[in-house]
């Protein structure tokens, strides 16, 4: 079974820890060091 098809089908909480490299832009972010108040949503 797929790890996404095992977190949908999930009774309870799950939790998915996804890799994703340095590079890419994965938005919304947190920056290193900074609170909620300073995401970067664009």
């Amino acid at each position: 079974m797929h790890k996404i098809d095992r977190l949908i089908s999930a009774k309870g909480p799950y939790l998915l820890d996804v890799i994703v490299p340095y590079q890419e832009h994965v938005l919304p972010m947190i920056p290193s060091g900074m609170t909620f108040a300073d995401i970067i949503t664009e």
